[in-house]
C-alpha cells in the first residue's frame, strides 16, 4: 500500500487476505501430497510431464512473437497437475536437470512442428540459476539443440530468482557461455527475489521479464506504473527486450502500451496450452510475417 494510505486500499487488502485465509482452510486434494522418485522419473520418461506453451504477444502489432515453455504433469490418476504440485519434489529429489532437458527436448519438437506451418518462433525455458554450478551444463544443452538440427538463438533461458550459484564465478561463467553459444538469456521476475540493477547490467542478458507483482494493479496504482516505466526505459537504454508478465486486464495492457513495453504474456492473452493447441493459436493469429 502506497502512502498516504487510503481507506479503499486497506479494505481491498483486507478482502484479499480474507480470501487467502479461506483458501487455506479449504481442503485441497494435492496439498501435502509428495511424489516419490520412481513416479517422477517414470513421468519424465514417458511424457506425462509435458511442455505447455504460453504465448508472448508484441505490444507494437499484437502478433504472437514467442512463447514460454511451462511444465504440466498429465497424471494418469490425479489429472492435470500444475507446477506447484510437483516442482518441490523435483527439486528435493535432484531431478531439475532431468526436467530441464525434458522440457527443452519437447520444445525443440514443437518448434519443428510450428516451422512446418511456416512459423519460426523463439521459446523461453526456465533455468534454475543454481544449475549453472554444473560446469558441463551449457555444453550438454548445446549438444541437445544441435542433435535436432535446431538453432540456439531460438531458445532463451530464463534465469530463475528462486536460487543462486554457490560461487558468483559459476553464475557469470555459465551466463556468458550460454550467450557465447548463441542462446538467449533473460532476467526472470525482475523486481523481486535476488534481482538487482547491478545484476541486470553485469550479466549478458538480452531480455528482462518484469515480475507480475509490478504489473498487477498498475492501472490503479500510479506508483506501480511509474516503477514499470522506469524499468522499461532502463531496458530500452540497455538494449534489452522488455516483457511484462501477468497482465490480466485491458487497463493493465493499456498502461504497458503507453510506457512502450515490448511484449506481454498473461492470462489476458492466453493460459499455457499444449503444443497442438498452440499451433491453432498461431494459425488463428494469421500468416507468419515474411522473413527479412
Amino acid at each position: 500500500i502506497s502512502k498516504p494510505v487510503r481507506e479503499r486500499e486497506v479494505r481491498t487488502l483486507r478482502d484479499c487476505l480474507d480470501k487467502l485465509a479461506e483458501q487455506a482452510r479449504t481442503p485441497c486434494c494435492h496439498r501435502g501430497v509428495s511424489h516419490d522418485r520412481e513416479n517422477l522419473e517414470r513421468a519424465l520418461a514417458n511424457g506425462e510431464i509435458q511442455a505447455w506453451f504460453q504465448p508472448k504477444k508484441s505490444l507494437h502489432d499484437g502478433r504472437i512473437v514467442g512463447a514460454e515453455a511451462l511444465a504440466r504433469w498429465v497424471h494418469p490418476v490425479e489429472g492435470l497437475l500444475m507446477p506447484g504440485a510437483f516442482l518441490d519434489d523435483i527439486e528435493r529429489l535432484d531431478l531439475e536437470t532431468r526436467l530441464l532437458t525434458c522440457i527443452l527436448g519437447q520444445t525443440l519438437i514443437a518448434q519443428a512442428q510450428w516451422a512446418q506451418l511456416g512459423y519460426r518462433l523463439p521459446v523461453s525455458i526456465n533455468l534454475p540459476t543454481h544449475l549453472l554450478d554444473q560446469s558441463d551444463l551449457v555444453d550438454r544443452l548445446l549438444a541437445q539443440v544441435q542433435s535436432r538440427d535446431a538453432e540456439p538463438r531460438q531458445i532463451t533461458f530464463e534465469l530463475m530468482e528462486s536460487s543462486t550459484t554457490r560461487l558468483p564465478s559459476n553464475y557469470y561463467a555459465g551466463a556468458c557461455r550460454l550467450r557465447m553459444m548463441g542462446f538467449g538469456l533473460a532476467q526472470d521476475d525482475f523486481g523481486k527475489g535476488f534481482s538487482s540493477y547491478f545484476n541486470l547490467v553485469s550479466t549478458p542478458f538480452n531480455e528482462v521479464k518484469i515480475d507480475r507483482s509490478l504489473v498487477h494493479g498498475c492501472a490503479e496504482n500510479e506508483s506501480l506504473a511509474s516503477a514499470l516505466q522506469s524499468i522499461v526505459e532502463l531496458g530500452r537504454k540497455l538494449g534489452l527486450t522488455t516483457i511484462a508478465e501477468g497482465a490480466e486486464t485491458q487497463a493493465e495492457l493499456a498502461v504497458l502500451r503507453r510506457i512502450r513495453c515490448d511484449q506481454v504474456q498473461g492470462f489476458l492473452i492466453s493460459h499455457a496450452v499444449a503444443a497442438e493447441k498452440f499451433s491453432a493459436l498461431l494459425i488463428e493469429d494469421g500468416p507468419a510475417p515474411a522473413l527479412m
